[in-house]
């Protein structure tokens, strides 16, 4: 979390955060915050987060784009964070960390039962996800262990919209996010020297709503005449975004570039990287940055100070998206096959409709190893979807036909029995644990269920007593897994399970998925 700056301060909200800690010491093992945008959920998510460190992972997602949103990100930034909590180092560039996730996650359930202190997950931005892209929202979903004992959550959106099993559903509260007090409203508006009765009418005007507060802070330090701004508080807080967005037209080109990337790509936020892409030095690129009230720079980065604001400023530079797609792409192409470009490359192609380059660029080679590295065959299928979607605008017969085969070649990987086979013969052999990690290695949940349940089956046949732990996880994962995969792994997942849960009440008779 950023330290608080004059033009940003921060309120800290304990009693909230008190709240959220109480809430989820019990029974209750998710919370959804509900509120309006600008109402400071991002905000009091970040200060939870810094409440409990070491032990709390965030993802924070945004409406910019495709990869915004995207689930393998958001899998990477959680691992990242484990890879922290439990190593004590980040994530290096190439490792598996889809791989890892999985383990970390046992690792994480097994600390927080043996210290009793649960580790928490936070996502926010889930309702920022358009709903034509609800299915990147459900794969964000299935990466939370709902079920494991030794985790806790925290989502932000509504939770009518959001896609939750019925245990994990049964399991989880709804939380109205609340408007600042006039007490946290007066602390916030500080050092501005305005008197009780100004403070009572910005108040009255704002409602305490966090954004609006935020947006009166800014004007009102950005001029002298504070008593012109609070008499047309009603026109301040229409004409607020207009009047700060001013200062853009003072800005060099390069520089209008950068704030342009940072609102249709803001996952690019490093100003080092800022700097290679539009070649333009760091240091002129922070100078010019924080010149503008509606930036935040810090450690080497910059942000837009709220997702509104952001939303605004991409509507205003919409003139500059090509270009910044034509920049973002010249910069992968340079590698085309690095880890970077092969996750984000046929992404901005797809969005910035280049259907030709985004037909090339996914050859077979690179499916398969987008394969190997996603953890939802959900995902590639939406990659091989633009591509036969390109492919029918353009009439290119034989690439749609290719894309077509590719993709009912994708559905029978999911099925793919060689894994199964491996960790039956390595139970069979005894080594339990070393078959459970290789189980746990696979990204996919619906394979991963298919291997635990293998493991399972041939524990009872081996007539061994049955594994509670390792139960425990197939029928969470069972839980947590997409229907529409499941069906292609049913057959010999309904056998295995039955290991697992052999009574009349058993998961098979739960869910008719298969």
């Amino acid at each position: 979390m950023e330290a608080s700056s004059p033009l940003s301060p921060e309120i800290q909200r304990p009693t909230l955060l008190r709240t959220l800690e109480t809430t989820l010491s019990g029974e209750t093992q998710a919370v959804v915050l509900e509120g309006a945008e600008g109402m400071g959920k991002t905000t009091l998510l970040h200060q939870f987060i810094a409440s409990c460190p070491g032990r709390a992972f965030g993802v924070f997602l945004s409406s910019a784009s495709r990869w915004a949103y995207d689930p393998d990100m958001a899998m990477r930034e959680l691992a990242t964070g484990m890879s922290e909590s439990l190593r004590g180092r980040a994530l290096s560039e190439h490792e598996p960390d889809r791989r890892l996730f999985g383990r970390f996650i046992t690792e994480l359930d097994r600390k927080a039962r043996r210290s009793g202190k649960p580790f928490y997950i936070v996502i926010d931005g889930l309702e920022e996800i358009p709903q034509a892209e609800s299915s990147a929202r459900d794969q964000i979903i299935s990466l939370l262990p709902f079920g494991y004992p030794g985790f806790r959550f925290v989502l932000t959106g509504d939770i009518n919209v959001l896609r939750l099993s019925q245990a994990a559903r049964a399991r989880t509260k709804p939380s109205q996010i609340i408007y600042f007090t006039p007490d946290e409203s007066s602390r916030y508006l500080s050092g501005l020297n305005l008197t009780a009765a100004q403070l009572d009418e910005v108040y009255a005007v704002t409602r305490g709503v966090p954004g609006h507060l935020a947006s009166v802070r800014r004007r009102l330090l950005s001029t002298d005449s504070a008593e012109t701004i609070l008499k047309s508080l009603p026109e301040v807080m229409h004409e607020s975004y207009v009047a700060e967005w001013r200062a853009v037209s003072h800005l060099n080109a390069s520089c209008r570039l950068v704030v342009a990337t940072l609102a249709h790509q803001p996952s690019m936020s490093s100003l080092q990287a800022l700097s290679q892409l539009v070649g333009e030095e760091p240091h002129a690129i922070q100078g010019a940055l924080q010149g503008l009230s509606f930036v935040r720079v810090s450690a080497g980065s910059a942000e837009f100070v709220s997702e509104s604001f952001r939303k605004f400023a991409a509507g205003e530079l919409i003139e500059l998206r090509t270009q910044v797609w034509d920049l973002l792409i010249n910069r992968l192409v340079a590698d085309p096959d690095s880890e970077e470009s092969l996750r984000d490359l046929s992404r901005i192609y797809a969005a910035a409709g280049r259907d030709t380059e985004l037909i090339d660029y996914l050859s077979p080679e690179r499916l398969a190893r987008l394969i190997q590295r996603t953890p939802s065959i959900l995902s590639v299928n939406r990659r091989t979807a633009d591509a036969i979607n390109a492919s029918r605008r353009l009439k290119r017969d034989a690439d749609f036909v290719r894309f077509s085969l590719q993709h009912s070649a994708i559905q029978d990987i999911a099925g793919d029995d060689t894994k199964v086979n491996e960790v039956r013969a390595i139970s069979a052999l005894g080594d339990y644990e070393a078959a459970i990690g290789l189980a746990n290695e696979v990204p996919r949940l619906s394979m991963r269920l298919r291997l635990l349940s293998a493991i399972a089956r041939v524990r009872r046949d081996h007539g061994l007593q049955a594994d509670a732990e390792l139960n425990t996880q197939v029928r969470t994962i069972y839980e947590q897994v997409d229907p529409a995969e499941l069906k292609d792994v049913a057959p010999g997942l309904a056998v295995d399970m039955f290991a697992v849960s052999p009574a009349r009440d058993g998961p098979s008779n739960q869910r008719q998925d298969c």
